[in-house]
């Protein structure tokens, strides 16, 4: 926009008017595939598990679980814009997982876990951020010592937008970590994760802005680190670290070139018999390598801040219902991509 503001006022229009046009139509995928990666984890059912139902000692190695959830939620800002149209929303859960011992305890513990994770979200309006998200891992799990344990696993993940198609992508990823319990009521936990992401239709964009034939595909490695301590017992604490860089082979602006870290705590309280509770704050910065914000040629920095809780009742053995609140605000110096977003959600989840 400064280099047209040189020349005559018709070819000025010109240039700001593509300039604005190339500015949103390059970020009209950005929250679908960045910020809307991050808010498909406050959709679910909270993660505390209903208690199973007592059962008597069984001979059978392999373990099953099975978890069902259905949420109704309304959502304020379904597209992470300043338009803040609001809809509601429904989601549908399924969790199935495996657990079978390889090696005997005596020999040195080795578990192997696999299973299959669907997500399906759809808003009544706002269809565009609508999603199916399917999962699948596996898991192996061995004791090094008393204290310690390292675990290695492999996750794919199949994420479709039905009504944007460009935001539809295959994930393989490798995990690796090691747990070590200093306490009975302290541990710590380092993970690293390998993650290559491939695009079905989102084309590459040159640094002239012309489309290529080459499809994007991004690389994220992920470092955590992760403090957990138990206060009486009733009380949970996490404390997390993430660190994480993401490279692309998108070339515009190297627009999807960043590295970020987010930090945060979660807790997690037993209240009563049946009655839990669960709160969590997370702070992500997000620094971009070369992409410039729409009004100056400052590089975009953005400050999200996130914050979650939950409530969850046990009707039954089986049987849990729960209420759910988050509230997410995006402080960034593009002012394309300034939000606030608040859910709330309530819904039913069952164990098998």
């Amino acid at each position: 926009m400064e280099e047209g503001s040189c020349k005559i006022f018709c070819t000025t229009l010109l240039v700001i008017f593509f300039t604005t046009f190339t500015a949103i139509h390059s970020r009209a995928d950005v929250k679908t595939v960045e910020d809307q990666d991050i808010k498909k984890y406050l959709y679910a059912a909270p993660k505390v598990p209903v208690s199973p139902p007592a059962k008597k000692p069984s001979k059978e190695l392999l373990k099953v679980e099975i978890t069902t959830s259905v949420t109704q939620g309304v959502d304020s800002n379904p597209l992470l814009d300043s338009t803040h149209k609001a809809d509601n929303y429904t989601q549908e859960m399924f969790d199935l997982h495996f657990k079978y011992p390889l090696v005997a305890e005596s020999l040195g513990k080795t578990d192997v876990r696999f299973g299959v994770n669907a997500l399906n979200v759809n808003y009544f309006r706002v269809t565009d951020v609508n999603i199916f998200d399917g999962v699948a891992d596996v898991y192996l799990d061995h004791n090094i010592a008393k204290d310690l344990d390292f675990s290695a696993g492999y996750v794919f993940e199949s994420m479709w937008y039905p009504h944007n198609r460009e935001g539809n992508y295959l994930g393989n990823s490798f995990v690796v970590s090691l747990k070590h319990t200093v306490t009975k009521w302290l541990y710590q936990r380092a993970m690293y994760r390998l993650e290559y992401r491939s695009y079905f239709d989102r084309k590459v964009r040159l640094s002239n802005y012309t489309l290529s034939s080459e499809l994007r595909a991004d690389l994220r490695n992920t470092c955590r680190y992760e403090l957990g301590i138990y206060i009486g017992k009733k009380v949970k604490l996490r404390v997390l670290n993430d660190y994480y860089v993401n490279e692309s082979n998108y070339q515009y602006m190297d627009y999807y070139d960043y590295w970020a870290n987010r930090t945060g705590c979660a807790l997690t309280a037993i209240l009563s018999k049946r009655l839990f509770g669960t709160a969590g704050f997370y702070y992500q910065r997000r620094n971009y390598y070369e992409r410039q914000v729409s009004d100056s040629e400052a590089l975009q920095r953005d400050n999200l801040y996130i914050v979650t809780g939950s409530l969850i009742y046990d009707m039954t053995d089986n049987l849990s219902a729960f209420v759910n609140y988050s509230h997410s605000e995006n402080h960034t110096n593009e002012p394309l991509e300034r939000y606030v977003d608040t859910m709330y959600s309530g819904g039913l989840s069952y164990f098998f």
